[in-house]
C-alpha cells in the first residue's frame, strides 16, 4: 500500500517537472526573440564612433605627505602631485581624486 503511494507521488512529480521544464523553455523561445530567430548566415558589419578620447600624457606619481597625522588628536599633512591630461573633447574633463583606503569619513578632505 505505502509503496503503491510513494510510486504515485515519484510518477506525479516527474510529469509536474517535465510539465515545468517544458514551458519554462517553450516561454523562453518565444519570449526571446534574439534566440528563436538569430540568423546564421551572412556577414554582419559593426561600427564604433569614439566621440572623445581622454589621455594621460604625464601619469601622476604616488603623493609623499609632509608632517604627520597623530592617530588620537589627528592634524593637518600636505602632499602634491602633478598629471598632465590631453582631451580632444570640446568642453573639456572631469578628474576625480580618490584616496587609497578611504575606511574614515574624515580620511580626505580639501
Amino acid at each position: 500500500m505505502v509503496k503503491k503511494y510513494y510510486l504515485k507521488v515519484i510518477e506525479q512529480t516527474l510529469i509536474s517537472s517535465l510539465i515545468v521544464s517544458f514551458v519554462l523553455a517553450t516561454s523562453f523561445f518565444l519570449l526571446e526573440p534574439k534566440v528563436g530567430q538569430a540568423v546564421t548566415s551572412g556577414p554582419f558589419t559593426i561600427e564604433q564612433t569614439i566621440t572623445s578620447e581622454i589621455s594621460f600624457l604625464v601619469e601622476a606619481s604616488n603623493v609623499t605627505m609632509s608632517g604627520s597625522i597623530n592617530g588620537i588628536t589627528g592634524g593637518t599633512s600636505n602632499g602634491t602631485t602633478t598629471a598632465v591630461v590631453r582631451t580632444n573633447h570640446p568642453t573639456g574633463y572631469v578628474m576625480s581624486i580618490a584616496f587609497a583606503d578611504n575606511s574614515t569619513p574624515n580620511a580626505m578632505l580639501g
